[in-house]
């Protein structure tokens, strides 16, 4: 029942979700796990690190300014924020950091948002000015 309401959910939205090669189980595609006896968590494991190893996204190289790009937006987390505007403090952040050029700025921000380090969509200028990086901040806001 949990597969064909998954598999419902998903239809043809989340390009990501892949079918697990060796599930014995009516090839479901969730892991059906019991944590106190660690049943199937190697079977999962497995999975995922082949995902991963699939993956050619995670071999794209990323600069070490990007990094640093990054590592100075989520210390800001250490303040007790949830998002940062573009416009202010995260162009600041990046400048201070050897990423001055607000399009080298932007392709970092939406390479981290798709890798989900941050959100940041771009849709409107009022979502494009705002960098969310306390996503359980966002969840409360829009639950409200």
């Amino acid at each position: 029942v949990v597969d064909k309401i998954l598999r419902e959910l998903t239809k043809g939205s989340f390009a990501q979700i892949r079918v697990p090669g060796e599930v014995e189980v009516d090839e479901l595609i969730y892991f059906p796990i019991d944590n106190r006896e660690r049943f199937r968590i190697d079977q999962l494991r497995r999975a995922v690190e082949q995902c991963a190893r699939d993956d050619q996204s995670v071999l794209q190289e990323v600069s070490i300014r990007s990094m640093a790009f990054l590592d100075s937006i989520l210390s800001e987390k250490q303040k007790q924020k949830a998002y940062l505007t573009f416009s202010d403090e995260v162009k600041q952040l990046g400048t201070n950091v050897g990423v001055p050029s607000i399009r080298e700025q932007e392709e970092a921000l939406a390479f981290f948002h798709e890798r989900g380090f941050l959100i940041h969509m771009t849709s409107t200028e009022i979502l494009k000015n705002i960098v969310v990086i306390n996503p359980q901040w966002l969840i409360d806001a829009l639950s409200k």
